[in-house]
């Protein structure tokens, strides 16, 4: 369990690395953009519809399944805190399992369209022919992640609900959780 998680952990740490290139890209593009605008009077016509069509879609998809394992996601926990460390294994087991199913469609959905964009040779009009595929394949690859990491975690909680301990490093509302063995539960 734990070599899976060290591998989703540093496929999570690319994602992020390359969401952070594409933001800083993102800003170096606005920027010569605001410079050719106001200087130039000659703005780049292209600039909008690259950070609308591909750098959105890229950051949101491939920081989610980070955030997840991070606890950065918005939880409404109001009884979870009360629940005893079973009851909240089995709670997380079940949201970890449906959200897991959710995004395993999800992930599928985004990759049949990209590889029928790649196919087609579907483009966005607008300054210039933007391929379709990129922005799906983003969307999917980062689906994807985010389906491994739940079902990694839904494993895990259920391997909770019988141990009543955490077997791995869950984290909740940012804080993380101690490992097996720690005596610590989340």
């Amino acid at each position: 369990m734990q070599t899976v998680e060290r591998i989703l952990s540093r496929i999570e740490a690319v994602a992020a690395i390359l969401a952070a290139a594409i933001i800083v890209s993102a800003m170096l593009i606005v920027v010569a953009d605001v410079i050719c605008r106001y200087a130039f009077n000659s703005p780049i016509a292209w600039a909008y519809d690259i950070i609308a069509y591909y750098v959105m879609v890229s950051l949101f998809y491939l920081v989610l399944s980070g955030a997840f394992a991070d606890g950065s996601h918005v939880n409404v926990d109001l009884l979870h805190s009360i629940f005893p460390p079973r009851l909240k294994h089995a709670a997380d087991a079940l949201t970890c399992f449906l959200s897991a199913a959710l995004f395993m469609v999800v992930a599928y959905i985004f990759a049949r369209e990209a590889l029928g964009s790649y196919r087609e040779g579907q483009v966005l009009f607008g300054a210039a022919e933007w391929p379709t595929w990129l922005f799906l394949a983003m969307a999917s690859l980062g689906s994807a992640l985010l389906t491994l990491r739940l079902a990694l975690h839904f494993v895990a909680h259920l391997m909770g609900i019988f141990t009543g301990t955490s077997v791995l490093a869950v984290a909740r509302n940012g804080a993380q959780s101690a490992p097996h063995g720690s005596g610590s539960d989340q």
